[in-house]
């Protein structure tokens, strides 16, 4: 049998004991859920390479524990007697169903059916995702161990790229992880640098990984009162800060400057900002420069030297994705159908538009589902935008720190994405995204709940 496979069997038999042992069992499988994203521990099947989007139905890890989480979710609900078992988060449902609809309506177009139903079939996985986890926020305790979860994942993918890093591989072997199978490396004049993209696979799909929780860390970091959370928080900043550096992703460096510019006025405007703020603010940036000037080569290199093309190709290819743009308007040209189009519309000055999808997330979407259906994910990200300001009016300052921080990923979402598809085309992109969703949802349910029953209150006082 192959190592991986005696492996998670061996884990399969000895999660029915964990889940005796463990106090609260819904809690334990939802932190599971939520490490499990970036771990890619998955089955493929029907594999089939796409340049732009999924490659096989995954079915692994992390699809397990979301089954485990659903059924546990019904039958509480049907042990405590509720009249409403789900929620439905329409705000955010929706718009992702009409993306869905959208999807569907573009495979009329599609040359690869096969190829279009792995995009399907991983959105469908993403909005069970969103509604299971998002109804699974009870408390403030639930969001903080949805953001442990998120911070551990991102402790163990710093740790995974300071293997890869220090042994010059993006490959350790790890038992069928979603490592890359190739060295992806950039020479530069003082040395070539191994990009290493720990278990999210590439490197640029484990920088914008980086790129959406490190705004959440750090501001937990600058405002929790639990010292032990805070702490915490300002290890995984710092590891996945060097992490970060490590991709190589010029794109996300500046897309991480821009979430952190974008929280400072709203840590003000919510009063989040104080003496004792101030002067953590301070030691952090001391100790970011201190980071910085540690990869300072690293840094310098990857900003100063010959890129062999790679920000002329931005160009090239979106020149490429436009073409097929105005010639797919409506429906587009099938969703993951990108590749199918390659050979036709490549730039024949430019070879690496005959083999890659352009790297910009908006015109991908664009050419595949039409310009009608990138509206529908235009207002899915809006949404989500008015929703996490929402949030943020919290009167608790730990709900609106933790939405001020998701403002800040979704500003660097908003920039990256303009560099690269890997958030339409990476698994793990789209279950974090779906997961700061359910947390801002959860945060706007509390607030709701809170007013309701601080109404009902005052109205029983008054009548009494």
């Amino acid at each position: 049998m192959d190592l991986k496979w005696a492996l998670f069997i061996i884990l399969g038999l000895l999660f029915p004991f964990t889940l005796v042992i463990v106090k609260n069992i819904r809690r334990f499988i939802m932190g599971l859920l939520i490490f499990s994203i970036p771990l890619n521990a998955d089955y493929n099947i029907l594999y089939h390479p796409s340049p732009g989007g999924a490659d096989a139905y995954t079915i692994g890890l992390s699809e397990i524990l979301l089954l485990a989480l659903l059924g546990l979710t019904l039958f509480r609900a049907v042990v405590e007697r509720k009249q409403k078992i789900f929620n439905f988060f329409p705000a955010i449902t929706w718009p992702a169903l009409a993306l869905f609809m959208f999807y569907c309506l573009s495979m009329l177009n599609a040359t690869d059916l096969l190829w279009s139903s792995f995009d399907i079939f991983n959105l469908v996985k993403a909005i069970v995702f969103f509604l299971v986890v998002a109804n699974n926020i009870n408390s403030k305790e639930d969001i903080s161990l949805i953001l442990t979860a998120l911070f551990l994942g991102l402790l163990f993918q710093a740790v995974i790229v300071g293997l890869q890093a220090a042994l010059g591989t993006t490959s350790l072997s790890m038992l069928g992880l979603g490592e890359s199978n190739k060295v992806l490396a950039f020479e530069m004049e003082t040395a070539n640098v191994a990009r290493p993209g720990g278990t999210v696979g590439h490197c640029n799909h484990l920088a914008r990984y980086i790129g959406f929780i490190l705004p959440v860390s750090i501001i937990i970091a600058m405002t929790e009162r639990a010292r032990a959370m805070r702490w915490f928080a300002a290890l995984v900043t710092a590891a996945g800060l060097v992490a970060l550096i490590y991709t190589l992703t010029r794109s996300s460096w500046l897309g991480l400057l821009i979430s952190v510019m974008f929280m400072i006025p709203f840590m003000f405007r919510w009063r989040l900002i104080s003496f004792r703020v101030l002067g953590k603010f301070m030691l952090a940036a001391i100790v970011f420069i201190l980071i910085l000037l540690a990869f300072s080569d690293v840094i310098r290199g990857r900003l100063t030297t010959y890129d062999l093309g790679s920000a002329r190709t931005r160009i090239t290819t979106a020149q490429v994705a436009w073409n097929i743009i105005q010639d797919h308007p409506l429906i587009g040209a099938g969703i993951n159908n990108y590749g199918t189009l390659l050979e036709e519309y490549w730039d024949g000055e430019d070879a690496f538009t005959r083999k890659a999808a352009v790297h910009n997330t908006y015109l991908l979407y664009m050419a595949e589902i039409g310009i009608p259906g990138f509206i529908v994910y235009m207002v899915l990200l809006i949404v989500f935008f008015f929703r996490t300001k929402k949030a943020m009016r919290s009167r608790f300052g730990y709900y609106s720190a933790v939405a001020i921080g998701i403002m800040g990923s979704l500003a660097g979402y908003f920039f990256s994405a303009f560099a690269d598809k890997s958030y339409k085309e990476n698994f793990t992109l789209i279950l974090i995204f779906f997961t700061l969703a359910a947390v801002v949802e959860g945060i706007n349910h509390l607030n709701k709940q809170i007013g309701q029953n601080s109404l009902e209150y005052i109205i029983n006082r008054h009548q009494a």
